[in-house]
């Protein structure tokens, strides 16, 4: 960290412990000497790399405000992120009590079919609850 912030102050033209009013001053100046409107095109890079040291010594010493947005943004996005998640599972455990509910009704009504008189009745019903349990079985 200190290498790179050796790095920022040297792009700007600085010793090591220049204030902060220097810094912006410095800034300005190689700002206006470096500008690709006014040196040319070719100083494009060299602006570049003035404004990102001096931006991030800006976010060094007074921390960025689009930082603290954005942390702020992304905790409240991850919060809601967890609450629908956590809601999710909820509904899905509620679809899971459910469907064993309904199998265990299904179960319930062929076996009281099991009984019937009928002999294709009851064929029908083996069958169906062969069915209902091989793949209830399969899911597991």
């Amino acid at each position: 960290m200190a290498a790179q912030r050796e790095m920022w102050y040297s792009a700007l033209e600085l010793p090591y412990d220049a204030s902060w009013d220097e810094v912006r001053s410095a800034f300005r100046r190689l700002a206006r000497r470096y500008h690709p409107d006014v040196a040319g095109s070719e100083w494009a890079s060299h602006f570049q790399t003035i404004t990102d040291a001096y931006a991030s010594l800006r976010a060094e010493l007074f921390g960025s405000p689009s930082a603290k947005v954005a942390k702020s943004a992304s905790a409240a996005r991850e919060s809601r992120i967890d609450e629908i998640l956590a809601g999710a599972e909820r509904e899905m455990e509620g679809l899971v009590r459910e469907a064993d509910r309904i199998r265990r009704e299904k179960e319930k009504s062929l076996l009281l079919r099991l009984h019937s008189r009928r002999l294709d009745v009851r064929l029908l019903a083996m069958d169906a609850l062969f069915r209902l349990r091989s793949t209830a079985y399969a899911k597991r």
